[in-house]
């Protein structure tokens, strides 16, 4: 549209906007299905057709288990999340700044600010797997870690 200004143009640079699509089920389906859902949709989002038709309109697909990625839904209320989200910053150069954005693809972590001599992630999962990533961070540059306890809805 002519004459409004762009994200960037009004002052947001760094503006990101996310959304997710998720799949809910009757409270009491039995686990079976759920589990057989579940192993469907994620088999489905593994297929390189799909995330390619995905990623055409901006999609990431994460897939994953029963509970919700962002917020994290639980199918079964009477057992809670185990998910915290954390603000990792590492500083390097090189092979280390190489590593660390390999290391925080495969934990799904978003580089949510990056300068010329570091990066800074934001992680959420279960407490263990911000553990893991925080040690494989250490010797590529772990400069500081923020963290929240258990997230739910």
């Amino acid at each position: 549209m002519q004459g409004v200004p762009t994200i960037v143009e009004a002052g947001f640079p760094n503006l990101v906007v996310e959304d997710w699509v998720g799949f809910a089920v009757k409270s009491g389906t039995p686990k079976e299905i759920v589990d057989t859902l579940n192993q469907a949709i994620n088999k489905a989002l593994a297929k390189p057709e799909v995330r390619a038709a995905l990623a055409k309109v901006g999609a990431e697909p994460a897939g994953g288990s029963k509970a919700i990625k962002r917020g994290r839904l639980t199918l079964d209320p009477a057992t809670p999340p185990d998910d915290c989200m954390a603000l990792v910053k590492v500083a390097g150069t090189g092979e280390k700044r190489v590593e660390s954005l390999r290391i925080s693809e495969i934990f799904r972590a978003h580089v949510i600010d990056t300068t010329n001599e570091s990066f800074i992630f934001e992680l959420t999962g279960a407490s263990g797997k911000i553990d893991q990533f925080v040690e494989l961070m250490r010797p590529l540059g772990l400069v500081e870690v923020s963290r929240t306890g258990v997230l739910s809805i």
